[in-house]
């Protein structure tokens, strides 16, 4: 069964360098919000890097332990973390993350502009090597309106008031360990050279669509095509949707390089 985690912090400590935000939990941190009436989803907190081998030597990484095995969807949020996205600052959002227990974990971030929310794709790891660093890169600019699933943020989606992570784990949750280290801005893809980032480059349209979704992909090789309702349920397995009723859908692509899931609109 597959789970998510939103998670949802108060920034209290962070850093600007060149005017893009950057935070590497040496010298600041993420609080956790307690949410009125909701179950005890999650602890957070700075804590000793587990692994220093690989990409992070650093001393420090933040800590997220899943406590408990309620609904999916669970939320914790980085409440005005700072940085202004656009063209000068860079769009770009990226961190190292590491799971001590899961293989295979799907991110997502929602980032709040103006007080409204946007999403980004879904960056998925599958054979993930348990206690190993990874670094995932997400681009703001490309981020679609939470409310109507289309209309994407742009080349300019101004001051980042919110961020929440999603994490979606697959499995029984209650006692997972994730860590992520490292936020950095940028104002170019720097994960150029990995498959990481190759999957990020992956792209959808038209979208709305009608029907046919024309897939580009540079650097990989589509090996099959997973199309879901909202519900979770697989509908189709190609890139055609012109036989499903209209509304919003999730168009997973596996390839060489991974995994990706982009959302899609039938109108």
């Amino acid at each position: 069964m597959i789970k998510n985690l939103l998670l949802t912090a108060c920034l209290t400590m962070g850093g600007l360098v060149y005017g893009q935000y950057s935070m590497d939990f040496e010298a600041g941190t993420l609080t956790p919000i307690i949410r009125g009436g909701a179950a005890a989803q999650a602890t957070a907190m700075n804590a000793t890097n587990p692994v220093t081998t690989g990409i992070n030597s650093s001393a420090t990484a933040f800590e997220i332990n899943l406590t408990d095995t309620a609904p999916s969807w669970r939320w914790l949020a980085i409440s005005n973390p700072g940085g202004t996205y656009d063209a000068t600052n860079g769009t770009w959002y990226k961190f190292k993350f590491l799971s001590a227990n899961e293989t295979s974990v799907d991110i997502q971030l929602e980032p709040w502009f103006g007080g409204v929310r946007y999403v980004t794709n879904t960056v998925s790891f599958s054979g993930l090597t348990l206690n190993t660093w990874y670094e995932v890169e997400f681009n703001f600019s490309e981020a679609v309106l939470e409310s109507d699933g289309a209309t994407t943020a742009g080349a300019e989606p101004g001051y980042l008031s919110r961020l929440d992570f999603k994490i979606n784990a697959t499995g029984t949750y209650d006692g997972d360990v994730f860590y992520i280290d490292d936020i950095q801005q940028n104002n170019a893809v720097t994960l150029s050279a990995s498959k990481i980032n190759a999957i990020n480059e992956l792209a959808v349209y038209p979208n709305p669509t009608r029907g046919e979704v024309n897939i580009v992909s540079p650097g990989v090789t589509i090996n099959s095509v997973e199309i879901y309702n909202v519900a979770g349920s697989l509908v189709n397995s190609s890139a055609d949707l012109t036989n499903l009723v209209n509304g919003v859908y999730f168009m997973k692509l596996n390839t060489d390089a991974g995994s990706v899931t982009k959302r899609i609109v039938k109108n």
